[in-house]
């Protein structure tokens, strides 16, 4: 997923810029509720993360289509 952020990053050793492939994937999957998150993570889920995929588990980021909407940068779980 791209993010645009209302003020530059500073970057540092947690903050640093990601190599993005010359050929883009993406996955097509839904965003999962908060609380599916954490019952599927129990205690390992923060405020700034969220969880994308089926609970039933299926496609993951190695089964992919062409770029749309989604270039998933942030934690994606299934």
């Amino acid at each position: 997923m791209l993010i645009k952020l209302s003020q530059p990053a500073t970057l540092n050793s947690f903050v640093q810029p990601v190599a993005l492939p010359s050929t883009l994937q993406c996955l097509d999957i839904p965003i999962l509720s908060d609380r599916d998150c954490e019952a599927s993570y129990p205690g390992m889920i923060t405020p700034t993360m969220f969880c994308a995929g089926y609970l039933e588990g299926g496609k993951d980021s190695c089964q992919v289509c062409l770029f749309n909407e989604w270039l998933t940068t942030t934690m994606a779980t299934h």
